[in-house]
């Protein structure tokens, strides 16, 4: 072979290897693509422009699709430390901790996350995931901020504190317990806040410069949903109040209180346990969930176990939470996280007729072991499983898992 031969296919060669998309065809590369989970998709964008094209147009067309919740969790810390240098060596563990990890439950598979968006599940209090962002809350400056795990964009928010806490009398601290978002953040969306049982609802809305308490909000809620431009809010009771607020004008405007209360079945079973309540929007129906928690000993430290959970569908006509015996299809995922539900029926790993929870138990999280509390439950038996089967978590985990369902989008304003 001649030498001018020889460079013609070498300089070809190099060619293909610094632009792959010249190697494959245009419809090869859909077809391929259409066939990778979601995590590979947003990292081959890098590839280049016209792999980066293919791969936004089918995200785009997978953004149309159920998406079922993924698990994050962080690993357990590497480093201990004394108590005579904590501050400082604390941080030390935070710089050297392995990197978070997201368990895609329906593959069955594990990712890593990258170690910057790690050190932030570290560092700060993740107070909910909602439309695939999580929402922390830095308790030394007291400043809330949005995180996309997968694009790791992230969106900074008023301080909470100087203006929700004006509303309190006495010199005392502001506790956030969990957020959602209203929509995604991507033009008009707003985030509500539960804080500590001093507090209204925060609610703070895209562009205003300050928080504000939503008007006719109590001071004790369970959790907070938003369906349909309607934000529902479950008081922290044992009669399933639900209160309401349109969602649609400047601020949220209240519509209506309901009084719904569900069967009092909790003499036998429950006992001293402690309730917990959870708002679930499911084929557009309101549906309540309430968790049975009892504490034991651990070590001679107070722990905490989920025994058992009911479900209820609200009758809004009749005023009226009537239990259900089934799911049927649907998977629910509660935690700290805006509750999910999902169909099961093209799933073949989500079991159909459960619930899928986390440790999210606030009271016992800083004096006891934490974030252990955490399986599958199967309404229809009663029996637990565990989420995952290939890997072990230790019996203490910090800071607690959560579900967050991936969001890929990543054109949004005010980044």
């Amino acid at each position: 072979m001649d030498t001018k031969k020889q460079f013609r296919i070498s300089t070809a060669l190099r060619r293909r290897r610094k632009n792959p998309e010249l190697v494959l065809p245009s419809h090869v590369l859909e077809s391929i693509f259409q066939r990778l989970p979601l995590q590979d998709l947003v990292r081959i964008k890098a590839v280049s422009s016209t792999w980066k094209s293919f791969a936004e147009a089918v995200l785009l067309s997978k953004s149309c699709l159920q998406r079922v919740p993924w698990l994050m969790f962080p690993p357990p810390k590497e480093a201990e430390f004394d108590d005579d240098d904590e501050e400082e060596d604390e941080e030390e563990c935070y710089v050297n901790a392995p990197s978070c990890c997201l368990m895609n439950v329906e593959e069955n598979i594990v990712y890593y996350l990258k170690k910057t968006t790690s050190d932030l599940f570290f560092k700060f209090k993740c107070i909910g995931s909602s439309h695939g962002w999580l929402i922390f809350f830095d308790d030394t400056t007291k400043s809330p901020f949005l995180l996309n795990p997968l694009t790791e964009h992230r969106i900074q928010l008023p301080l909470l504190e100087p203006h929700l806490k004006s509303v309190l009398k006495e010199r005392s601290i502001l506790i956030p317990v969990k957020a959602i978002l209203t929509a995604e953040p991507d033009g008009e969306y707003g985030i509500v806040v539960i804080c500590d049982s001093r507090v209204g609802l925060g609610f703070y809305k895209n562009g205003d410069s300050s928080w504000t308490i939503i008007e006719g909000s109590s001071k004790n809620y369970d959790d907070i949903i938003c369906c349909k431009n309607q934000l529902y809010a479950i008081r922290y009771s044992l009669n399933g109040v639900v209160e309401t607020w349109d969602l649609q004008g400047c601020r949220p405007k209240k519509k209506f209180t309901i009084a719904a209360n569900y069967p009092d079945i909790y003499e036998d079973e429950a006992g001293d346990c402690t309730l917990s309540s959870y708002l679930v929007e499911s084929r557009g129906e309101i549906l309540l969930v309430v968790r049975v928690i009892e504490e034991e000993e651990f070590l001679f430290n107070p722990a905490h176990r989920t025994k058992l959970f009911h479900a209820y569908k609200l009758d809004i006509k009749r005023e009226k939470w009537v239990e259900l015996k089934s799911l049927g299809d649907r998977s629910l995922f509660l935690g700290i996280n805006h509750s999910a539900s999902i169909s099961t029926k093209d799933l073949q790993t989500c079991k159909p007729n459960s619930i899928y929870f986390t440790d999210d138990f606030w009271f016992q999280i800083l004096h006891s072991p934490c974030g252990h509390d955490m399986g599958i439950y199967c309404l229809e038996d009663g029996c637990f499983l565990p989420v995952q089967d290939h890997f072990e978590l230790p019996e203490e985990i910090r800071p607690l898992l959560c579900w967050i369902v991936p969001n890929n989008r990543h054109q949004i304003q005010n980044t």
